[in-house]
């Protein structure tokens, strides 16, 4: 039996959730099943190097506005026709859009879409002024329509996507399934003697970043040599540096950027914080677990799927500096509580989100959409 030809569109290939689980799925998949190839509708392309390496073939539209959707998809429907996929898979919401349309006009070929975020949920606007309620409206009814003209397979990352995608755009069952975001769990490197915290996520609203800031005085005043590394950049880099400073925590707080070397940064770490607001499921989440790393994280729908409370991390309420200062101290005042969290994470990473399990979930998906 060939290989499935598998065409995935994504927005970019920067170093976002999404963008990580694209390529996490595509090195591990058996290459005799599956082949796929890569077009990303723009710029950054940071991971993009990784899939080349493997023979992954990755090109890019350069079409970066929302308003470049109708070129995106016409340039598609020509590189469709070439490469001749069985099944195509988008990433993210332009790439739904463009990829769907493109499949239709390019004879109805097998679309499935991963959902990473409740995207039309009430949680958007939280600490989010500037979204504006007109524009998810007319995104929300375009991903609906497009979804059924292209007869479209809807994957939610976790359970709690998979429900708020049903519900808001009246999603047929037979059409939305969940198959988890997952990792590969790393080998485990023993940390030095010196206190850090870490936090991984896109500098924005909805990821919490100023209560964990807020939060710092107080674990300082228990834990005066404690660090915090914060990974990532966004538009509210600025906002939370001014933030960082008038707080007086300019010695305690790194602000890392971007960065390719987070599996190290890590393994080195000795506490890892998630203070989201709301999340599809948490990539960031599931790589500081598989790391053996104590998590205290926002109790949020989606992070409930992959910890316990008490069990595989700490869960407080969102938006609470202070409850998140006293569980961090908790952690930080307890050290064989806080390894017995770590083993127990690791645990459940191995056997629930685990990369080479849900891997396999995706090459039976494909080959179920084409009737195989």
């Amino acid at each position: 039996m060939k290989p499935l030809r598998v065409l995935h569109i994504i927005e970019s290939l920067g170093r976002g959730g999404a963008e990580r689980q694209l390529v996490n799925q595509l090195l591990a998949h058996d290459r005799s099943l599956i082949q796929p190839s890569v077009i990303a509708l723009n710029p950054p392309l940071d991971l993009a190097d990784e899939l080349r390496s493997a023979g992954i073939a990755v090109m890019t539209l350069n079409l970066p506005a929302f308003g470049d959707m109708p070129f995106a998809m016409l340039r598609l429907i020509g590189i469709i026709k070439l490469l001749r996929p069985d099944v195509i898979h988008t990433w993210l919401t332009r790439a739904d859009l463009t990829g769907r349309m493109a499949a239709v006009l390019s004879g109805h070929i097998p679309v499935v879409g991963s959902i990473h975020a409740p995207n039309y949920e009430p949680t958007l606007f939280l600490d989010n002024p500037n979204q504006k309620r007109w524009k998810i409206i007319v995104v929300r009814e375009l991903d609906r329509w497009s979804g059924r003209l292209a007869r479209a397979h809807y994957i939610g990352c976790s359970h709690a996507v998979a429900r708020s995608t049903g519900s808001v755009l009246a999603v047929a069952p037979k059409h939305l399934q969940v198959i988890y975001n997952s990792v590969r769990l790393p080998t485990l490197v023993a940390s030095d003697q010196v206190l850090r915290l870490i936090t991984v996520g896109r500098l924005s609203p909805e990821k919490g970043h100023r209560y964990l800031l807020e939060a710092m005085p107080t674990i300082l005043a228990h834990h005066p040599t404690a660090t915090l590394q914060i990974v990532g950049d966004g538009s509210l880099r600025a906002a939370l540096q001014t933030h960082t400073e008038r707080l007086g925590l300019t010695q305690s707080v790194a602000f890392l950027g971007s960065r390719g070397d987070v599996a190290e940064l890590l393994a080195k770490s000795d506490l890892f914080v998630f203070p989201s607001l709301w999340e599809g499921l948490g990539v960031a989440v599931l790589e500081a677990l598989a790391t053996g790393l104590p998590t205290v994280a926002s109790d949020i729908p989606a992070l409930r799927e992959i910890i316990d409370d008490g069990i595989h991390g700490i869960l407080v309420e969102p938006q609470h500096a202070e409850a998140l200062a006293q569980a961090i101290i908790n952690v930080l005042d307890h050290p064989e509580y806080a390894q017995q969290l770590g083993r127990a994470g690791r645990q459940r990473i191995a056997e629930r989100f685990d990369i080479n399990i849900t891997v396999r979930q995706w090459e039976a998906l494909y080959h179920e959409l084409i009737g195989q």
